[in-house]
């Protein structure tokens, strides 16, 4: 491996797109990021799964990015994820959103198409060879059918290319069995917010995160209290965190985190169909989790 992956640690918002009345609301999505890089996260995430990319159109992308990226200014790393079921889309648009500037992409294994590990394997090696920018593999198989497993991953990691992984099985055995294949150099980010503490005692590396769009400093706090071996103080942000962490999900993520957004006074709570808007009975829950941390003004 000879991409440098220093700063492919700690916690990277996944970032969720915000929309009002059908388009995107570029305004709210620079104070959101604003709002990241100076709650103190370590990299931030355009285009994943939180950020409802599957369901925009090719300047939308771009005006993501490139808001994204101008905002950041430098100060953080920038991911762009560019997965497809498309292995010569994947490339067209890694190439395209390396040219833009972005530092990784991140590089889902195919949704729907259903591919063997063997499948994974080809697809990942061909758009890795083909791009010039460090690729991060992403795991989801609750979204996309089909799990990327820990042998498969360790064939990728031998790629120069391929630099780590998005780990969102939701296994702490899968990512462990991870860990134990491939060198130090190959950074491990949890997909899951619940077991980003957990994970990082795993020897993880960070986390790519839906809860940070909500409360960025307190999830950088408890990154920054493991670093220093505060081993305490980051176990008990993370029980601070938990309720939050998993109310999150109560319904199709990002529904609920962009409710949250709204009551905090950030954005609409707008999603694309064929996403819904959070349902009314679990507002309430959503709200009171806010004021448990006292996000709410």
């Amino acid at each position: 491996m000879t991409a440098n992956t220093e700063n492919l640690c700690g916690v990277w918002p996944a970032l969720v797109t915000p929309f009002n009345r059908g388009d995107i609301d570029l305004t709210a999505l620079v104070s959101l990021v604003e709002a990241q890089v100076t709650g103190g996260v370590s990299g931030l995430l355009a285009l994943g799964t939180t950020g409802e990319a599957v369901t925009m159109t090719a300047e939308e992308l771009d005006a993501v990015v490139t808001t994204v990226r101008d905002t950041a200014a430098g100060r953080c790393p920038l991911m762009v994820g560019v997965g497809t079921s498309s292995t010569t889309e994947t490339i067209r648009r890694g190439r395209h959103f390396g040219d833009m500037g972005a530092d990784y992409l991140l590089v889902v294994t195919p949704p729907y198409n259903k591919p063997s590990q063997e499948g994974l394997f080809r697809h990942f090696t061909t758009v890795a060879d083909q791009v010039e920018t460090p690729v991060v593999l992403y795991n989801v198989p609750g979204r996309t059918g089909v799990n990327l497993l820990p042998a498969t991953v360790e064939r990728l990691a031998a790629h120069k290319n391929i630099v780590g992984v998005k780990e969102a099985s939701g296994s702490l055995t899968q990512l462990s069995d991870i860990k134990q294949r491939v060198g130090e150099d190959f950074r491990i980010l949890s997909g899951d917010d619940a077991n980003f503490y957990p994970s990082m005692a795993l020897g993880a590396h960070g986390v790519i995160s839906v809860a940070s769009n909500v409360a960025p400093r307190l999830m950088a706090d408890l990154y920054e209290a493991w670093m220093a071996g505060n081993v305490d103080a980051a176990r008990n942000l993370h029980y601070r965190l938990f309720n939050l962490m998993e109310g999150l999900f109560v319904e199709t993520s990002p529904a609920p985190a962009k409710y949250a957004l709204w009551r905090m006074g950030a954005m609409e709570a707008e999603v694309r169909l064929p996403l819904a808007e959070l349902s009314e009975a679990a507002r309430p829950g959503v709200e009171a989790l806010l004021r448990d941390l006292e996000l709410l003004a």
